[in-house]
């Protein structure tokens, strides 16, 4: 299992780093539409629809690639902003509802479809304004699934949702959380120590991916108190987004959302926690800066 987890971690970055970084932005965007599709295609298995469905995302997806050509940016901005609004209200509001064991009638392969899109979109548009917006934000999720299992199997005593994902713990959320808020801070400072020492049009690519990041964006709006605030609330998002595909699993009775990628489960499986941080990191970075001006 070690040898395929390791091929496939290895095939995901050769592809997704040169398209991160070298290609043009619609380049980007048309390799992440499939692994974004490829998550919506596992959501509608899972609350047994047709994998179908997945193909709303992926022509959304390729219609957003394309209409700029005949579009102005700030003409598409209110179809741009709708998506992650409605992602939005459903992390915020029918998650928890269904986490805290709400109806399951509510299990719709639409949703996947929308909230697919929605994180696909963000995904896209944050690399469109820069690079370092796009990292930091998928940053958060990244340290704090990392801490979350490392606090967890060193610390973990009580269970976070035991009927859901009995692996995870209120331990490895409070790592979770004190990982994410240092790595903002962090950030932080260093993009102030960069700003004190060099002018930023003297900066060199990697120093500006700290400067323009979403932490500074939250730092400098609302200060350190607000930065903490908004980070944590990211990091229960993430972790909200983990359980949620967990419950959904659980009631497929399925141990993985699918097979696509060897050693590691499906696309939902490797996306389930960036789903509500992507777009909900992209609406704060719109309503906190004038990139999109």
């Amino acid at each position: 299992m070690l040898i395929p987890r390791i091929l496939t971690a290895a095939v995901l970055l050769g592809t997704l780093l040169p398209a991160l970084f070298l290609s043009p932005s619609w380049a980007w965007g048309a390799i992440t539409l499939i692994l974004f599709t490829g998550a919506a295609a596992e959501w509608s298995k899972l609350v047994g629809a047709s994998a179908s469905w997945a193909l709303l995302t992926f022509i959304a997806g390729l219609t957003w690639i394309v209409v700029p050509v005949w579009f102005s940016t700030s003409t598409l901005l209110p179809f741009a902003l709708a998506p992650a609004l409605l992602a939005t209200l459903f992390w915020l509001i029918i998650s928890p509802w269904r986490l805290a064991g709400g109806s399951s009638q509510d299990r719709r392969a639409l949703f996947g479809v929308v909230l697919a899109f929605s994180a696909w979109q963000a995904a896209f548009e944050l690399r469109r304004w820069g690079i370092g917006l796009l990292l930091s934000t998928a940053c958060i999720v990244w340290v704090a699934d990392v801490a979350a299992y490392v606090g967890g199997r060193a610390f973990g005593r009580r269970k976070l949702a035991p009927a859901i994902s009995p692996g995870k713990t209120w331990e490895g959320v409070l790592f979770a959380v004190g990982a994410v808020l240092i790595l903002g801070w962090g950030t932080v400072v260093y993009s102030e120590d960069l700003v004190a020492n060099a002018q930023e049009a003297n900066l060199s690519m990697a120093q500006s991916w700290a400067v323009h990041s979403l932490p500074v964006l939250v730092a400098q709006k609302f200060g350190l108190p607000g930065l903490l605030v908004i980070l944590t609330a990211l990091t229960g998002l993430s972790i909200t987004g983990d359980l949620y595909e967990s419950l959904l699993k659980r009631e497929a009775g399925v141990k993985d959302s699918g097979r696509s990628l060897p050693g590691h489960g499906g696309f939902l499986d490797r996306m389930d926690a960036l789903m509500p941080v992507l777009p909900i990191g992209f609406l704060i970075a719109h309503f906190l800066s004038d990139l999109t001006s």
